[in-house]
């Protein structure tokens, strides 16, 4: 999902929407933009990324990277989310914090009922939720940053 928001922001800097798209030239001649996820990180901070938003992505990065290479890697700890949350609410507008007794999730069945109700705060949330919300967090915040809507 963060690969995914990286590329359009870099496509909304640039103003050009189909940049990791396949683009066919001509008949026998095809053009695809590939970067790595790290190259998009970093490309995206040089078109204005906020750093915080940046050492966010690089953190989730660098867990990716961990479970992807080691099959015996400790599961989420505590002390990533409290750094997560730290970064988050260094981010601006700083006014918006991640006030953890109001965040949450829910699930929904088929029929559109809740089906699970998830708070962050609840000892019997885990970090792996704690975690979206977080990301769903700062997705919201960079939302509003970029779209210059006051909050």
């Amino acid at each position: 999902m963060s690969e995914n928001f990286l590329e359009a922001y870099i496509c909304y800097r640039l103003n050009i929407s189909d940049l990791f798209d396949e683009k066919i030239i001509s008949k026998d001649e095809k053009i695809f933009f590939k970067l790595q996820y790290n190259q998009k990180l970093k490309f995206a901070r040089r078109l204005g990324l906020p750093r915080e938003a940046y050492e966010f992505f690089d953190k989730l990065n660098q867990l990716r990277n961990k479970f992807a290479h080691d099959l015996n890697a400790s599961p989420i700890n505590k002390s990533l989310i409290e750094s997560l949350i730290n970064i988050v609410n260094r981010m601006e507008p700083v006014s918006d914090l991640f006030e953890q007794e109001y965040q949450g999730v829910r699930t929904f069945k088929k029929n559109g009922e809740v089906d699970k109700t998830y708070k962050f705060n609840d000892e019997k949330t885990t970090n792996s939720i704690r975690l979206s919300i977080l990301y769903a967090f700062i997705i919201r915040k960079l939302n509003f940053k970029i779209c210059n809507i006051k909050i």
